[in-house]
């Protein structure tokens, strides 16, 4: 029985809007109401740069919330790092579905320029590689960032750095598929257009059914999609680009 969506992918790639909108069907609880649990989610991610295992805080939060689960309730959850943690979340709802939404690349880069969070990380990577760092040096080859090597941080462009990080995170969602993870793919671009046509691809008639009618609760807006050729120049689209090429993606 369906019980639970996890929201997963990289900082700017539709997370949000994803879990917005997915909240129009009838049935689905969001109990950060299209937010994320703060200290959940920096424990998350400081665990997923690390490489280190799902911290207990993730595990007590989840725990209680499958434990206080209504029958006909179906949980999100948009913590988007936990796409390096899928085998723990399913040990937890058993069976729950992983949606990535697949937004291309350009357009998750322009977005990353303009979000102070998500490229605070970039810092932090730097700030542990320091001989008295508090946090401890972060490994490399980095699964959060997708650098093999930290001299990357300081001899790549801002667009490619974060580009590496866009396709490594897609990479490690074709891991957990892979692995046996129920992870779906749902087009962000198709979803902007049209949502419930969209969903009616992602999940089949029997979870529509559980999840019940669907109002828009979040509305759309298809001219964001071309905003990314306001932030990055031709050269830098044609850069990231050859990234995705050579990354085989």
């Amino acid at each position: 029985m369906l019980n639970s969506i996890f929201i997963v992918g990289t900082g700017r790639s539709g997370t949000h809007f994803t879990c917005r909108s997915i909240s129009g069907f009838k049935n689905i609880f969001d109990p950060q109401t299209g937010k994320e649990n703060v200290p959940v989610l920096k424990q998350i991610a400081t665990s997923a740069i690390h490489h280190r295992s799902y911290p207990q805080i993730a595990k007590s939060y989840y725990s209680d919330i499958k434990s206080n689960l209504k029958n006909d309730s179906i949980f999100i959850d948009q913590h988007h790092p936990n796409i390096f943690y899928c085998p723990e979340l399913i040990k937890i709802f058993s069976n729950p579905i992983f949606l990535f939404p697949h937004r291309p690349i350009v357009q998750v880069v322009a977005s990353m320029f303009n979000h102070q969070g998500v490229l605070n990380w970039y810092e932090y990577a730097k700030d542990s590689m320091q001989a008295n760092s508090k946090t401890g040096e972060i490994p490399f080859p980095n699964q959060f960032l997708g650098l093999t090597d930290f001299s990357q941080l300081n001899n790549l462009e801002l667009h490619q750095i974060c580009a590496l990080r866009v396709i490594s995170h897609e990479k490690m969602a074709r891991k957990m598929q892979e692995s046996g993870a129920d992870l779906r793919f749902i087009n962000y671009e198709n979803l902007v257009k049209d949502q419930f046509s969209e969903y009616s691809k992602v999940f089949t008639p029997t979870e529509l059914v559980s999840l019940g009618e669907f109002s828009i609760v979040e509305e759309s807006s298809p001219d964001s999609l071309n905003k990314y050729k306001e932030v990055l120049t031709d050269k830098q689209i044609s850069e990231v680009l050859e990234l995705v090429k050579l990354s085989g993606l």
